[in-house]
């Protein structure tokens, strides 16, 4: 398709010497800790190398100036997916001296790279990733973590792998929990820049900030990665004399369970007091036999479009059954689940339901499944509103917290588009001539449909960030979601930036 240009400013702060800079493309690989290495190019599997020209391989900067070095990225038709490179800066420290004797001794080359993550548009994008590990150890072995947090903290660990074709942004939460259900903590977990690139394994850590009491807990590993459904990991650890201590099966597990299940989401129509049923298969992606046990949960998320825990959800209706509900699944092979329902003549309207499929023992199991979207009967109606529940003047901006409120009977998967425009009086010419009120668009931010969607009397929130460094003046912001119903909806609000910088919304 068409090239994709950009240019590159390299600035030599050293105001009393040239500099002479080598240029040249490179692959990158990353390593567990989430950190990029040059490799080179050609070499990997995503590689960008190919598809890049600069516009020169060597650069000459006179001292204290700037010099721009122009890429292009040209990707033929066929190829799908993600593309990772850098363009690299490397200053030699230069030649030995002639007669000087170099046994033993070492050339520095300092190097800088400016890294390109390129996805290739309007292709077809596969997100899939997996667990690797949930390990619990002490910092003392994460050397990266000693500077900031000593020799002897506990540290979570989940290595996650990318098996996608494109990267994935990663974000993760570890909970503690007692043995008795009740949650105790939350941290984050993060690693890197939360990007990982496809092939790349990178660990998710959180440090335990505090002590708990002897007992025994678990902690649940949460991951965000663009799939349809979350990473989740549970392990289970004892605390005894302020000591932390796992199973001997979590400390000899190499591999956590690959599940894969398709389709990753069911969608029935069903008369009340019919039947329905549908097929969901279960691939096992890993390397040795599992045990898969499956239940039926309510489909819950909270105001943000997360899944609820599992205990805050309730039962699922009785009339959603699955067969089989536990089952053996040697490396590579498939398992056809079978999902029905049979509601009630009183059960009309949208029903919603987790279909769970867990593998692994009580001290460490990993589990992912498939939503299953039931409506029941022909009154199919989708009808949301959306308005401001909030708004905050945040430094040089304004913050826009949203609420839509699904009040149809049926799920809704929104797109919201934001749009600030700016509004002019009329205006008197030398001359008399007067120019009329008008308004100009100053910037718009799409969202498109994604994540999970609201389901019916249930509210999602949405936040913007609106920039508020601007020239004194009228500004109106306006939000639009559309979410399938016969119109969409709008709210918006209209501020004034004073000339001291303030503003007054209203």
């Amino acid at each position: 398709g068409r090239p994709l240009e950009y240019a590159i400013s390299v600035d030599n702060a050293d105001r009393f010497n040239p500099v002479v800079v080598d240029v040249y493309v490179a692959d990158i690989e990353e390593d567990v800790n989430g950190t990029y290495h040059l490799r080179d190019a050609g070499t990997t599997a995503y590689s960008a190398s190919p598809y890049v020209s600069l516009s020169t391989d060597r650069l000459y900067i006179p001292a204290g100036s700037t010099r721009t070095i122009a890429v292009s990225v040209q990707v033929p038709r066929g190829i799908s997916g993600g593309l990772y490179g850098a363009v690299v800066l490397s200053i030699s420290g230069g030649e030995p001296s002639p007669g000087q004797d170099t046994l033993g001794g070492t050339q520095f080359v300092f190097v800088s790279a400016s890294f390109l993550e390129l996805v290739i548009a309007d292709t077809a994008v596969r997100r899939e990733a997996y667990v690797d590990s949930f390990t619990l150890g002490r910092s003392a072995d994460v050397p990266h973590l000693i500077s900031q947090v000593g020799l002897d903290a506990v540290v979570f660990s989940m290595v996650v792998a990318n098996h996608s074709n494109t990267h994935i942004s990663a974000r993760g939460e570890l909970i503690i929990r007692t043995s008795e259900g009740a949650t105790v903590d939350r941290f984050p977990l993060g690693g890197g820049r939360g990007v990982i690139l496809p092939g790349a394994s990178v660990a998710l850590r959180s440090v335990l900030s505090r002590n708990y009491p002897p007992g025994d807990y678990t902690a649940r590993a949460i991951v965000i990665y663009g799939g349809h459904r979350p990473l989740v990991s549970e392990m289970s650890f004892t605390i005894a004399a302020d000591e932390f201590m796992v199973s001997e099966a979590v400390i000899e597990s190499s591999e956590i369970s690959r599940l894969f299940i398709d389709p990753p989401e069911l969608d029935l129509a069903v008369r009340p007091g019919a039947f329905a049923s549908a097929i969901l298969e279960i691939s096992n992606r890993g390397a040795e036999p599992i045990s898969v046990d499956g239940l039926v949960l309510p489909l819950v998320f909270d105001l943000y479009g997360d899944f609820l825990p599992e205990i805050e959800r309730g039962a699922a209706p009785d009339w959603i059954e699955m067969m089989p509900s536990s089952f053996v699944l040697d490396p590579g092979r498939s398992r056809r689940v079978r999902i029905s329902l049979r509601p009630p003549r009183e059960a009309v309207g949208g029903h919603y339901a987790d279909i769970l499929f867990r593998s692994g023992d009580g001290g460490l199991h990993t589990e992912t499944g498939a939503s299953l979207f039931a409506f029941v009967g022909s009154d199919m109606q989708r009808l949301a509103h959306v308005e401001i529940a909030h708004v905050e003047q945040s430094g040089a901006s304004l913050q826009l917290d949203l609420r839509l409120t699904n009040s149809g009977t049926v799920h809704l998967h929104p797109a919201a588009e934001l749009v600030l425009n700016q509004h002019f009086p009329p205006e008197e010419l030398e001359g008399g001539r007067i120019i009329g009120a008008r308004s100009e668009r100053l910037a718009s931010v799409s969202i498109p449909p994604g994540g999970n969607p609201v389901l019916p009397g249930t509210e999602r929130a949405f936040s913007f960030l609106v920039p508020t460094d601007l020239d004194p003046g009228d500004y109106e912001v306006l939000v639009r979601i559309d979410y399938g119903g016969e119109e969409p909806t709008i709210t918006g609000i209209r501020f004034d930036i004073e000339r001291d910088g303030s503003n007054e919304s209203i």
